[in-house]
């Protein structure tokens, strides 16, 4: 238990290094405002996910292409998901943002 303690600490340090070499906070931050960073940086991270499939386009109105909607052909998705739970797809509205982190 003790080694992975360590390890963890060990873990923990390198991500605080390679936060403060990448974001450089050269100006004076409080602690908590850089947690408040680190954790945001983390969630983000962890939100990238990779989608493949195809996607099924309704339209708002029935249509000659009947009320069932017509499937896409398929494609890739490379995404950052904004809520894991509630929303397991990518968004458009917000992939500008996600896209700067990755």
């Amino acid at each position: 238990m003790v080694l992975d303690v360590r390890h963890l600490h060990d873990k923990e340090n390198e991500i605080d290094d390679k936060f403060k070499k990448i974001f450089d906070p050269s100006y004076k931050l409080d602690y908590e405002s850089l947690e408040v960073g680190k954790a945001a940086i983390g969630n983000l991270l962890r939100a990238i996910r990779y989608f493949y499939g195809q996607s099924k386009i309704l339209y708002p109105q029935p249509s000659k292409h009947g009320s069932g909607g017509l499937i896409h052909w398929p494609a890739e998705l490379y995404t950052v998901v904004p809520s894991r739970p509630l929303f397991p797809r990518g968004f458009l509205w917000d992939e500008g943002f996600h896209q700067l982190l990755i």
